[in-house]
């Protein structure tokens, strides 16, 4: 029986990070009324050579012929913004919450990535891919997510963007002062209950970067 009560609990609490923390696709994305700065950080072609390097190793499985990208950026408030933690009784700071899972997660890291997203940014296409991907706006999803038509919205999407897997999302990126580590939020939504999002530190060996360690935040 507790088994069950923890697993129940579990879901509930994996439903309530996915509210707060998922981009959201549906009618307005979670930028609307924001202006979206198109210069995202002074490391701006560092920062996407880190989102490459994730969609490398995260979304070219399959038989994925197109990634569909979404041009606002996002952290994920949940664990991000004080106010929003203190709602759900959380009382240990973003830091510490990371640092439980990412020890090597150096401060400057954290520190830049929490500054850095506290305005909204826009994806340009500057990523480095082997098959083909869009970058798409508000303007290009929202007509496809009419209120109270989820289903047939996915439907929609899908018809619009073939051999897509979904919807991509990220935040904007932190870097430690040598620009050897970086720290994103990432995910993706691909149906009314299909999608996750997740922290991950990535690690610059040469001129290579490399998932060093993930944090799923929520699963839908």
């Amino acid at each position: 029986m507790m088994q069950i009560i923890h697993i129940l609990l579990l879901a509930i609490l994996t439903m309530f990070s996915a509210t707060i923390c998922v981009n959201s696709v549906h009618h307005e994305s979670a930028n609307s009324g924001k202006p979206l700065s198109a210069s995202i950080t002074p490391s701006a072609d560092e920062e996407y050579s880190v989102y490459s390097a994730y969609l490398r190793s995260q979304e070219l499985r399959g038989d994925a012929k197109l990634l569909v990208i979404q041009e606002g950026t996002s952290g994920c408030p949940m664990y991000e913004d004080q106010s929003t933690r203190a709602k759900f009784g959380t009382k240990e700071s973003f830091h510490q919450l990371v640092k439980k899972r990412f020890h090597e997660a150096e401060q400057a890291t954290l520190d830049d990535y929490l500054e850095n997203n506290k305005t909204p940014g826009k994806l340009l296409s500057k990523f480095d891919l082997p098959i083909k991907y869009v970058i798409a706006s508000d303007a290009d999803i929202a007509p496809l997510f009419p209120k109270g038509e989820l289903d047939r919205a996915w439907k929609k999407f899908y018809a619009k963007y073939p051999g897509s897997t979904g919807i991509l999302f990220f935040s904007k990126a932190g870097f430690n002062s040598k620009k050897t580590q970086a720290f994103i939020y990432a995910g993706r939504q691909c149906g009314g209950l299909c999608g996750l999002g997740k922290y991950i530190l990535l690690e610059k060996k040469g001129s290579t970067w490399a998932i060093k360690y993930e944090m799923e935040l929520w699963v839908s």
